[in-house]
């Protein structure tokens, strides 16, 4: 069966490489050789090479050496991968002495941007991470066009200094549900039984919650309703005042005038807590530091508003039946209600260190998986095991195993790439009828949040990652810990009724500017400024 597998991969990676004929490749490749290295096509080296990635190895993924991804993509590229993997809980030490002791991999891939803006100003400052400008330039037809057309993937390319030492994952697809990650669930049934409407308004959703508490909508004669259960206070609550916070970054958030506020000391967060601190004191809101009680009163069938990234993964799959995903709520006369949101990128997902002999064979490694086809290679893995591509050029999935994960197939998020609209178009999905539950479920979620969210409650500026120079480094260094650590203090405090809002607002904003807040937002004002020229 292992020999039978092989032949396939074999014959797949040769019907590629044909394919590859029209462009000027073919089997032993007509481009022109630098080295041992050609400058286009496949395969990439003439001579057999290793490439040594260290990365870091997920749950559900499988052994890297026996995935589809790595027999497939050495046949075609004749780079043999010598996988270097780490696991979330070591990364850090054994990346540590790799760099201290100077017995660096090849290449360095890790996935949702952990190898960090510091580390890479730090070792591509002592060379030990190169740049990578040339080698685009004259090397990766891929990543040098997205550098020129899209705003979001140069963004995350480009440090401080103009240049570019890493390479980012970028997903700009408006399939993807996770650009929203706390969505608003009310229950629907109870609406229904009391006759009441989705609130559009601060006060309507005060009087919803209201009833939601002394009518009785699950109609078993208990006051056992809990109208609204948070876990804190919900980034995506504050949406409903203006306020909109991107999870990749401190808090931080950019308003109609392109100037960089902290998120927890503005006006409009007063206001929101203001109205929260309102539906705590008169029981209609129930706050957990335990996220497993949440869990419980949702699928016990108690609770009437929450918000989550999906509603069936919490109250299960009967349950979510009873919810409707809803748009955030009019909570201001000052701003519009927009959603808080996740950044569209994630930074420094691959570098090349000075350790690899051959740079020229890496870039051309890697800007593959930056085209539509490398997309697909680095999600589903091999062609033929989980996905397979038609006559026309789509993709589609197999009947493969439905109880095996993707990172079975492939390294999935440990790889970079970029998907957008376009790049989803070649793929087609199966017909609801041969769809799974969790397929549908899956589908109904991204139709959804499509529906509710894009397009419409989406901030118009947003304060993405940006790269750290030495200055804006030492500056958030000496100052953020002290300011985030004491401004998530207080937000609890305010809203839970701890301290008065009104009689001490002004102190907890004189009491930031004292940590150094000015000072940071100063240093972010000018990177953000510089990347949006």
């Amino acid at each position: 069966m292992k020999s039978m597998k092989k032949l396939v991969a074999v014959l797949l990676v040769a019907a590629m490489v044909l394919a590859c004929c029209a462009c000027g490749g073919s089997a032993t490749n007509n481009n022109a050789l630098e080295g041992n290295t050609y400058v286009a096509g496949f395969p990439i080296v003439k001579e057999k090479e290793k490439l040594e990635i260290m990365t870091v190895k997920q749950v559900e993924h499988g052994d890297f050496d026996e995935m589809g991804f790595t027999s497939y993509y050495e046949e075609m590229t004749n780079i043999d991968i010598e996988w270097m993997v780490s696991t979330l809980s070591e990364y850090e030490s054994n990346l540590t002495l790799m760099f201290q002791s100077k017995n660096l991999p090849d290449v360095i891939s890790l996935p949702t941007g952990i190898f960090g803006a510091e580390r890479l100003l730090k070792y591509s400052k002592n060379g030990q991470v190169i740049q990578l400008d040339e080698l685009i330039d004259k090397y990766a037809p891929n990543i040098k066009k997205l550098l020129e057309t899209s705003k979001e993937f140069k963004m995350a390319a480009t440090s401080a200094d103009g240049k570019i030492y890493s390479l980012p994952t970028v997903q700009t697809d408006s399939n993807n549900h996770e650009r929203f990650p706390q969505k608003m669930y009310i229950r629907k049934t109870w609406l229904d039984n009391l006759g009441l409407d989705v609130p559009k308004t601060a006060e309507e959703f005060y009087e919803m919650l209201r009833a939601f508490k002394n009518d009785d909508p699950n109609g078993n004669g208990q006051p056992d309703e809990i109208p609204f259960a948070t876990r804190g206070i919900e980034p995506s609550f504050f949406g409903s005042f203006g306020i909109s916070f991107n999870y990749s970054n401190n808090s931080l958030c950019v308003d109609e005038n392109g100037k960089v506020q902290f998120g927890y000391g503005c006006a409009a967060t007063k206001e929101a807590l203001s109205y929260y601190n309102r539906l705590h004191s008169l029981g209609l809101v129930e706050n957990y530091e335990s996220d497993s009680k949440w869990k419980t009163k949702l699928k016990n069938g108690l609770v009437g508003v929450f918000y989550s990234l999906a509603d069936y993964t919490v109250v299960g799959s009967d349950l979510a039946d009873e919810y409707v995903m809803v748009a955030p709520f009019d909570g201001s006369e000052n701003a519009d209600p927009v959603m808080s949101v996740s950044g569209t990128y994630y930074t420094n997902t691959f570098v090349i260190t000075d350790k690899c002999e051959n740079p020229i064979a890496a870039i051309r490694w890697v800007d593959y998986l930056y085209s539509t086809d490398g997309y697909y290679l680095v999600t589903y893995g091999q062609p033929g095991d989980m996905i397979e591509k038609d006559k026309d050029g789509n993709w589609s999935y197999t009947d493969y195993d439905r109880s095996k994960h993707r990172f079975t197939f492939t390294p999935g998020l440990c790889l970079p790439y970029y998907v957008d609209d376009e790049t989803l178009s070649v793929w087609k999905d199966k017909d609801k009828a041969d769809m799974t539950a969790d397929e549908l479920a899956d589908l109904q979620l991204t139709e959804d949040t499509k529906n509710t969210y894009l397009g419409k409650y989406e901030p118009e500026n947003l304060f993405w990652q940006l790269p750290y120079d030495e200055k804006a480094q030492e500056v958030i260094d000496q100052y953020s810990d002290n300011i985030f650590e004491y401004a998530g203090q207080m937000m609890g405090e305010f809203a839970f009724g701890y301290r008065n809002i009104d009689t001490e607002w002004d102190a907890y904003i004189a009491e930031l500017n004292k940590k150094g807040l000015q000072l940071v937002l100063d240093e972010y004002q000018r990177l953000y400024d510089a990347v949006n020229q």
